[in-house]
């Protein structure tokens, strides 16, 4: 897709390839951590707030129900809040448009912060005003965004990877299921009666298996706690390093297989 984009791109007079530039990323507004759902947008100010920082900024551009991957160029140069609606510009170059008609879906991405981000659209409609064409289509639900972490969190619910540690601060033991983990953190869910954590205090001697019988070494410092139900509470950590590269080159591909099982699943949920 990067070849034809680039081919795409060289066909296009001086003046306009420099208007359409991509490849630079732009600041959007500063978002918190999404714990409960990392990879989705979906509180509707957030996503206002993101569109709003896309306004005027070129976006990749792509109609997701068509054979081709031919990619085209946008821009977002309106957004109507009270009626829900956004405006887009004609797609470069302009064979696109007559796909785009034909389909009413469009699915935008960009850099949002750094981070790569993208839209799925549908309903979008087609109009004219003193015979320039232009687009609508309705304020999404949802925004693809993965979550601002230095270093992504993948689910592992499905693994039941278990975790044990101890307390520093009152001896306890604290185990439970590990639901999400990355090279240097993980969330899990554990008895928060046992448990009795503190957000900064130190879990030592911490254990996990991540499969063929590999387990990795490490202290966890609690970052944050968020309440799951009456008994249960998730505890968000970080951890420096493993025991040791052994392990840290074992936790690596795991999680590199991780990262190719949510690929897959997104460009499955995306067709």
């Amino acid at each position: 897709m990067l070849y034809k984009l680039k081919k795409l791109i060289t066909k296009e007079p001086k003046q306009e390839q420099q208007e359409e530039k991509i490849e630079i990323p732009f600041t959007g507004p500063p978002l918190p951590e999404m714990r409960d759902n990392p990879n989705f947008i979906t509180e509707p100010r957030k996503i206002i707030d993101m569109m709003r920082s896309m306004l005027g900024t070129p976006l990749i551009c792509s109609i997701p129900s068509t054979l081709d991957e031919d990619v085209y160029i946008s821009k977002i140069i309106e957004l109507q809040v009270d009626k829900n609606l956004f405006f887009i510009k004609p797609l470069l170059p302009d064979f696109g448009n007559k796909e785009l008609q034909k389909h009413k879906q469009l699915q935008l991405s960009t850099h949002l912060n750094g981070i790569h981000m993208s839209i799925n659209l549908k309903k979008v409609t087609a109009h004219t005003l003193h015979n320039s064409l232009y687009y609508t289509a309705p304020i999404p639900e949802r925004i693809f965004y993965p979550q601002r972490r230095k270093h992504t969190r993948f689910n592992t619910l499905e693994h039941n990877i278990t975790f044990y540690g101890i307390s520093e601060r009152t001896g306890a033991t604290v185990c439970g299921s590990v639901v999400n983990l990355s090279r240097r953190g993980c969330a899990l869910i554990t008895n928060n009666a046992s448990a009795r954590a503190r957000v900064g205090e130190t879990l030592s001697d911490c254990q996990l298996n991540i499969g063929h019988h590999t387990r990795i070494y490490f202290e966890l410092t609690i970052r944050h706690i968020n309440t799951y139900n009456d008994t249960l509470v998730i505890l968000g950590g970080k951890f420096p390093k493993t025991g040791s590269m052994q392990e840290q080159i074992a936790l690596d591909e795991f999680l590199a297989d991780l990262e190719t099982e949510e690929k897959n699943t997104q460009e499955a949920q995306q067709e």
